[in-house]
């Protein structure tokens, strides 16, 4: 990806579906508006969800406040704790 440029960005032309060798998700293009909101977000300099870039062409919302609460809890975000690994049986090893 190439920040604040999105006619240079891989990712850009690869959902684009414009290249047969190169179209992402390969299950099948993304719809129209969700091809500009990731070029528009691209063009803005692809913040991430703690930063707000304002209101877009095809929020919802209007603002990217919604993926600052959704990071907040998602599994993916949260930090690395330590995790009790179940007992086992030493025979079912063996």
């Amino acid at each position: 990806m190439v920040p604040n440029d999105a006619a240079a960005s891989l990712l850009a032309k690869a959902v684009l579906y414009d290249n047969e060798d190169l179209q992402m998700p390969p299950d099948g293009k993304l719809a129209n508006n969700e091809i500009k909101i990731l070029q528009q977000w691209i063009q803005t300099g692809a913040t991430g969800p703690k930063t707000d870039i304002g209101p877009t062409e095809f929020s919802r919302l209007g603002d990217q406040t919604h993926l600052s609460q959704q990071a907040a809890t998602h599994w993916a975000y949260q930090p690395v704790a330590p995790v009790e690994p179940p007992a086992a049986d030493d025979s079912a090893w063996i």
